[in-house]
């Protein structure tokens, strides 16, 4: 039977997740790697490369109800966080009895950081940050979407505004107090999932947008060479220029997108890109431990090592989508248990 091909505007989204969970693991491939650009390359990925995912998952948000959103982020996001960790720390243990390779985390205080999450996670569960993030996001916007009708309203560009704006008092008064699951974040992922959504609703005028940000690249460059850190990390809360990092994140998202257009329009986008996209999840949570085990063997090859990246967790994609549980714990594909159905028709038909 054959398919039907997927519409233009959810191919290019495909293949911007594809290409972007391919940058995360260039990402970290080059941080650890001694290749000649290497650092230049992760600095400028660290300019929008977490960023866009806040972006993106902005452009796919839907307002719903409170309760029917968190219920269904905590099995799309959380349940597999959860899964994830499990595994990881276990893959972490064998790893130790196969090859010898001490981890902070088989220890109680390692545990412990499991616990908290957040900027504490590092090395192998360094990305797991991002997924708690969200889900705190998702729940906050949405929720001042219901209070405020809508993203281009006034009162909600206010709300963003004074949320972010009080993210960077924090960092000024306490620039070293982390906080768990990384929900401090939020005061600088708030804003670019905001101009995620805002990129969905509002009418495109691409000649002004790309007017907009020749403008904020220029200032930035112009910051750079004046000596300002651009970079803007999320996870431990590091802002970056106030404002102008978050803009900057914003720009290079907007012209990653339109590369990404261009590129779906090739004919074997469809099959390259949404396998990948798809298997995003797998590649984003196992990536890290892949990459530290095979430096740890000796293997030096930048390429080889993000290969293997990407390939392997591609498998176990491929593997675990074929039945229902792993598809629940490792893809966050869990159905709604009936109990929140019964909750969901009753808010429905009695709104």
């Amino acid at each position: 039977m054959q398919t039907k091909p997927k519409a233009s505007r959810e191919l290019w989204l495909d293949v911007a997740k594809g290409v972007g969970i391919l940058l995360l693991v260039v990402l970290h491939v080059f941080s650890e790697s001694k290749a000649l650009y290497g650092d230049d390359i992760v600095y400028f990925l660290k300019l929008f490369r977490m960023p866009m995912f806040f972006i993106v998952s902005g452009f796919l948000f839907a307002p719903a109800r409170p309760w029917a959103l968190a219920e269904k982020r905590v099995r799309t996001l959380l349940l597999p966080y959860v899964s994830y960790l499990v595994l990881v720390f276990l893959l972490i243990v064998g790893r130790y009895y196969a090859l010898g390779m001490q981890s902070g985390y088989l220890s109680p205080r390692g545990v412990a950081r499991l616990i908290v999450g957040g900027e504490y996670l590092t090395r192998e569960f360094g990305v797991f940050w991002f997924v708690t993030s969200l889900f705190a996001t998702q729940l906050l916007y949405n929720y001042l979407i219901l209070k405020l009708h809508g993203p281009l309203t006034r009162p909600f560009a206010l709300a963003v505004l004074l949320i972010t704006t009080s993210g960077y008092v924090a960092n000024l008064l306490f620039p070293h107090v982390g906080t768990p699951l990384a929900i401090g974040a939020i005061t600088y992922s708030l804003p670019l999932f905001w101009i995620g959504h805002i990129l969905k609703t509002a009418k495109e005028d691409r000649l002004r947008t790309s007017a907009l940000c020749g403008i904020v690249i220029f200032g930035a460059m112009a910051c750079y060479y004046l000596g300002y850190d651009l970079v803007m990390d999320l996870k431990t809360t590091k802002p970056g220029v106030p404002f102008l990092s978050i803009a900057l994140a914003a720009c290079l998202t907007w012209l990653f997108f339109e590369a990404m257009k261009n590129l779906s329009r090739a004919s074997i986008s469809d099959r390259i890109f949404t396998p990948l996209s798809e298997a995003a999840i797998c590649i984003m949570f196992l990536h890290q431990f892949i990459h530290y085990t095979l430096r740890y063997v000796g293997l030096t090859s930048d390429m080889l090592i993000f290969a293997i990246c990407v390939i392997v967790p591609t498998i176990f994609w491929s593997l675990a989508r074929r039945w229902t549980l792993t598809g629940a714990l490792f893809l966050g594909t869990a159905p709604a248990p009936a109990f929140a159905k019964r909750r969901l028709s009753a808010l429905t038909n009695n709104p």
